[in-house]
């Protein structure tokens, strides 16, 4: 499947890379198949007009690209390991 990525890179005056990242945007191509086991899908490309039709889906993968250069290590851990819910102890009622 073809995409569009978005690819961030900085250099220094001395053309030293210092940043790379790379985001996923979306799909430029749609599969479609007839429904049938074992049937062949076919592929057909997104016309420009259905591109970055969802504003939600760019700033998420330019967050993404992002997020190593602006977070702190801590930040970026608990972004991407977040801790699960405490579960609530039976008998005990929640406080307002």
């Amino acid at each position: 499947m073809r995409a569009v990525s978005l690819q961030l890179k900085m250099h220094n005056t001395d053309d030293v890379e210092l940043y790379k990242a790379t985001a996923g945007i979306q799909l430029i191509e749609k599969v479609s198949s007839s429904g049938a086991y074992g049937s062949a899908n076919s592929r057909s490309a997104l016309t420009p007009t259905q591109l970055f039709k969802d504003p939600t889906r760019d700033a998420t993968a330019v967050n993404v690209a992002l997020r190593t250069l602006v977070l702190t290590p801590e930040e970026l851990d608990a972004l991407l390991n977040p801790k699960p819910p405490e579960p609530e102890q039976k008998g005990k009622k929640k406080r307002k």
